[in-house]
C-alpha cells in the first residue's frame, strides 16, 4: 500500500503538537518523509493508525470534526467529512 503523506499534513500534525516522525519511529516504519510517498504493509499501516491513535488528543479529533475549524484544504479530510460513518471515513 502506498500512503502520501503531504507536507501539509505534517504541518496539521505540528499544529496540534504532533511530530509524524515520532509517530514512525514507535510505529517501526522507516522515516522516508523525504519522498512523495511511503510504501507501507498491512501490519506497518495498522501499527501507525495505532500510534496515531495514541498521540492524537479526543479534543483535536472533536475539532477535526467542526468543519468551521477547517483552515487548509486537504482531500482525504474532505472525503472523511463527506463519509455517512466513521468506519467509511476510515
Amino acid at each position: 500500500m502506498k500512503l502520501t503523506i503531504t507536507k501539509q499534513f505534517q504541518t496539521f500534525l505540528k499544529s496540534i503538537g504532533i511530530e509524524f516522525e515520532n509517530i514512525l519511529k514507535k510505529a517501526k516504519i522507516p522515516n522516508k518523509l523525504w519522498q512523495e510517498e511511503i510504501s507501507l504493509n498491512t501490519l506497518e499501516y495498522y501499527n501507525m493508525l495505532i500510534e496515531l491513535d495514541k498521540e492524537v488528543p479526543e479534543s483535536a479529533v472533536r475539532m477535526l470534526s467542526d468543519i468551521d475549524n477547517i483552515s487548509m484544504f486537504m482531500p482525504p479530510f474532505f472525503a472523511a467529512l463527506s463519509s455517512l460513518n466513521g468506519k467509511e471515513a476510515i
